[in-house]
């Protein structure tokens, strides 16, 4: 089937390149670099791989993030603000400086992931595992946190689910 098709773009040199609002189902960036921030707004990612790519600063917002895994990937100061997404996951990720906010993602998984300083304020994690992740710093301001899992999750500051809603 043609939507099956895997389209492969792993270990590639992407700098400079917009996926912006793209339709990308089964694409594999597995190692590429996005140097500069990637601009990926508004784009369908859904099961898209982007394990180890070099992400730093790239653009999410508004972004399908269904079945797409960032396992291991480099999101420092990456924006995810208003995506969404079912089944993602960023094991072992580095997000610090990540922004979050307004993000609907259930049963995403977060497990040994680093979080420092990341602002999730506002978004939905619904059922998701922050098992293991690095919270320090982290900020969860009012965002939804019914049925995750924080489990040997290291660093929670005091004030880190301010207002968050876990019902």
């Amino acid at each position: 089937k043609d939507q099956d098709r895997v389209v492969n773009l792993s270990n590639e040199d992407l700098t400079k390149r917009s996926f912006s609002r793209l339709p990308m189902r089964n694409v594999n960036f597995t190692g590429s670099e996005f140097k500069r921030g990637a601009n990926f707004y508004s784009c369908k990612a859904t099961y898209s791989k982007f394990n180890n790519a070099e992400l730093y600063n790239a653009q999410f917002g508004s972004a399908t993030l269904h079945n797409t895994i960032f396992d291991g990937a480099n999101c420092q100061s990456a924006e995810f603000q208003q995506c969404e997404g079912n089944n993602t996951s960023f094991k072992k990720a580095d997000l610090n400086k990540s922004h979050w906010s307004g993000c609907n993602l259930r049963n995403a998984n977060f497990e040994d992931a680093s979080l420092i300083n990341a602002n999730m304020s506002k978004g939905k994690f619904t059922d998701s595992s922050f098992k293991g992740a690095d919270l320090k710093s982290v900020n969860f301001d009012e965002a939804t946190l019914s049925g995750c899992d924080f489990t040997g999750a290291k660093n929670i500051p005091n004030q880190a689910f301010k207002k968050a809603i876990f019902r």
